[in-house]
């Protein structure tokens, strides 16, 4: 299956009529207050794709107002009520209540009363069930829900936030192991009599065959919480932990799956002999999370994690392990994609920029992204984070917000355009103060996201805050031409015409053409100058190594830590340039020794700095010019890096 087309929406949850999001392949970041529906859009996928692995009846409950939990939406049947009467009407009104995706092959997938379309491609959508990925908001509330007296038992996060997505090994990869539990509890081989008694089944083979079902589905568990385990500790080392390892967890599967009491397994030719004293019901297991910290050269337990642990801690810890399960399951299987519904506004601002750069870094190169939020600075820092990446391209910016000037209310889906394109609508329209408006906000934008920090903003008595337009523009000019040594004759028209955007109102004829003309011409500069593009590469306190070659053939490698942040760009004439950003030496390694440097240079200097080292000791004969070589912790060069933006 390829990505997504569209999605449409028919009297599903809070859609009323037909609602219909245009994603053409691309990720989606979407805004929308609670009750807006940008959550019906969540759930009909994850209805959609389930139903590949649920009988029809498991998925008619949807659509039938007769059952409790219909995702019908309320106004279509109100509306029924009154053109029908009260419930005057038969269950397949149902069959107006569908949801489709579209892929960009054109193939159709649609769910609705009866089960999937005769149309639909099953086994496609099976395929694609099995590596997608949904998470919401409830992951982390779940995780704050144990009492300080609780062992910390996250059987029913994983049963309902993991197990319906993974799929068993014993059986070809054919069934969750959501499926596997499931069948357990309804062929437990026991029957009640008249007397509400319970009494196991006379036959051997079903009760051994029952017996062999618990072996298979404990391992299966057993062998994925194991997996969880290491990769979930290997995730948290890496985003959360600083590489300090002070921290690790473990899972464990206990109280495992068991059906009987005092069993008396007595063998012959692979049949039980004899039961005795069965249990009335299946026995739930546990999996228990514990957590060390490192105390010395071991770990020690912390008995109570939920009190010894701040809410950060425990956020970071549990998102280490549900991410990474969806990381495990990034197979760049066609078509794939994850789904966060408002699984970030509960963190803080350091653990959302740890999380937003773990989805564009770990799962944004496989999976399609669909991120949902109801918070709009969320939604603002978002957007602006695909801008410093260079990736907005790659997005659909909507808004989806319940339309109650008509009766019944129904969610309206907007494209969240950029300055420039609502510039040039309202240009178009000889709108010519709205255009002017929109090129002041492109302006500043760009303006902010070209500057270093320390350039873009100012300090004031009570906060930092970000400069006005005009000494934007007079640090970007001196920026430009002074630091990254670029000719700025063609960007002087920013200062010449700031007036013109600063005060439009203030222009002697506003519906003259001429005026129209400056703001034609300030919005193609603008346009422009989206060709520099700006690599944070590292950011400051990180680090970074390089090599270089003595005269008498020893490798010396450089440890290096940022003081600042390591910026590169493409410039106008699409050549690398980047600030000479402050960093220090740490450490220089020579065959297996090392020798403590602490010494502070600038980043264009660092391998004249290592030259001049080297000739206090045996002496170099030349050094090359190769910053792009560089290396991070990851042993990624920073071309590497700035072709990962690039892509």
């Amino acid at each position: 299956m390829s990505n997504i087309k569209e999605i449409t929406l028919y009297n599903f949850k809070a859609s009323y009529g037909e609602t219909k999001i245009e994603l053409d392949g691309k990720n989606l970041l979407m805004y929308g207050e609670n009750g807006s529906g940008k959550s019906s859009v969540y759930w009909a996928l994850y209805t959609l794709l389930q139903s590949s692995t649920k009988e029809i009846e498991e998925t008619d409950k949807y659509f039938d107002f007769n059952h409790e939990e219909n995702l019908i939406n309320r106004d279509f049947l109100i509306e029924l009520d009154k053109s029908r009467g009260f419930g005057n009407y038969s269950i397949d009104v149902g069959k107006n209540v569908q949801i489709e995706i579209k892929d960009e092959d054109d193939n159709i997938y649609n769910l609705s009363l009866g089960g999937l379309s005769s149309t639909t491609n099953k086994t496609a959508l099976a395929n694609l069930n099995r590596y997608c990925d949904f998470i919401t908001h409830r992951l982390l509330i779940n995780f704050y829900n144990f009492r300080n007296s609780q062992e910390i038992d996250l059987w029913k996060i994983f049963n309902r936030e993991i197990f319906p997505f993974v799929y068993d090994k014993k059986d070809k990869g054919n069934k969750t192991i959501e499926s596997l539990i499931k069948q357990l509890y309804e062929n437990q081989p026991f029957e009640i009599n008249s007397e509400n008694e319970y009494s196991l089944l006379d036959q051997d083979e079903s009760i051994y065959e029952y017996y062999e079902k618990i072996k298979t589905v404990n391992t299966e568990i057993s062998e994925l919480v194991f997996k969880i385990e290491n990769e979930a500790n290997e995730f948290f080392s890496k985003y959360f932990d600083n590489s300090d390892n002070e921290y690790k967890l473990s899972l464990i599967y206990t109280n495992k799956f068991f059906f009987g009491n005092n069993i008396i397994d007595d063998r012959e030719n692979d049949k039980i002999n004899g039961v005795i004293n069965p249990l009335k019901l299946l026995r739930t297991p546990k999996i228990i999370l514990k957590i060390y910290k490192k105390a010395h050269n071991s770990f020690e337990l912390i008995t109570r994690p939920q009190t010894y642990l701040n809410e950060a801690l425990i956020t970071q810890l549990s998102l280490s392990i549900r991410l990474a399960l969806t990381k495990s399951r990034a197979v760049n299987y066609p078509g794939q994609f994850l789904v966060l519904d408002d699984m970030l506004i509960s963190l803080d601002m350091s653990n959302r920029d740890k999380v937003l750069d773990i989805i564009l870094n770990e799962f944004a190169p496989k999976y399609k992204i669909y991120l949902f939020t109801h918070e709009r600075s969320f939604f603002n820092i978002v957007k602006r984070r695909l801008v410093n990446r260079n990736l907005l391209e790659d997005w659909n910016i909507k808004e989806v917000f319940m339309n109650n000037f008509v009766t019944p209310s129904k969610p309206i889906i907007v494209d969240n355009k950029d300055y420039l394109s609502l510039a040039l609508y309202h240009l178009k329209n000889f709108d010519l103060p709205a255009a002017a408006n929109y090129l002041r906000k492109e302006c500043e934008f760009r303006m902010k996201y070209l500057l270093p920090e320390n350039l873009a903003k100012k300090e004031t008595d009570e906060n930092t805050k970000y400069n006005q337009l005009e000494n934007l523009i007079t640090n970007f000019l001196k920026y430009y031409s002074e630091t990254l040594n670029q000719n700025i004759t063609n960007l002087l028209i920013l200062k010449e015409k700031k007036d013109l955007i600063l005060n439009p109102l203030s222009h002697d004829n506003l519906d003259s053409e001429i005026y129209k003309d400056e703001l034609l011409s300030f919005h193609n500069l603008l346009l422009e100058m989206r060709k520099i593009k700006k690599y944070i590469i590292l950011k400051s306190d990180e680090k970074f190594y390089f090599n270089q070659i003595d005269h008498d053939g020893d490798l010396c490698r450089y440890n290096v830590k940022t003081i600042e942040n390591i910026i590169f760009y493409k410039v106008l004439d699409g050549s690398l340039v980047c600030k000479n950003s402050l960093c220090e030496f740490t450490i220089q390694e020579k065959q297996g020794q090392k020798i403590q440097l602490n010494h502070p240079t600038k980043f264009m200097d660092l391998q004249k700095v290592a030259y001049n080292h080297a000739l206090k000791t045996t002496g170099l004969h030349t050094y090359p010019d190769k910053l792009l070589e560089f290396t991070n912790i990851e042993s990624k060069t920073f071309q590497e890096l700035i072709n990962e933006f690039d892509v």
